[in-house]
């Protein structure tokens, strides 16, 4: 009679092993840039909304033919900011800095013709 033995196999071949840490590296490079901007989703819509409240602000003057004013007074600007804009179209210009952690960004207000610009820069 001839028996079989059963060999208990223990731990992972190096094929296994390298394919496992493969995988894992291929996840790391998806996963590591979008982990470094969790934090910008509402960063870029406090962005967002600062540009619609201007330009609406604007648009308010030009139309209604009276100065209108947008106040800035949020945590990522870093300092208060009053911006007037004029029935000719024109404004009282400026440029608000918002900062959230390493973000970095600049709204530029044209004192001649009132329009906005963004300038983002990382630090």
């Amino acid at each position: 009679m001839t028996r079989i033995l059963a060999v208990k196999q223990r731990g992972f071949t190096l094929l296994e092993l390298l394919l496992v840490l493969g995988i894992m590296a291929m996840l790391a490079t998806l996963i590591g840039p979008g982990l470094r901007t969790l934090e910008s989703p509402g960063f870029n819509a406090q962005i967002r909304e600062a540009i619609g409240k201007l330009n609406s602000a604007r648009r308010q003057a030009v139309v209604r033919g009276q100065t209108t004013w947008v106040d800035f007074d949020t945590e990522l600007i870093t300092e208060a900011v009053t911006v007037e804009f004029y029935p000719e179209g024109g404004s009282s210009g400026g440029t608000l800095h918002f900062r959230q952690g390493e973000r970095h960004a600049e709204l530029y207000v044209d004192p001649f013709t009132g329009r906005v610009r963004q300038r983002q820069a990382d630090d």
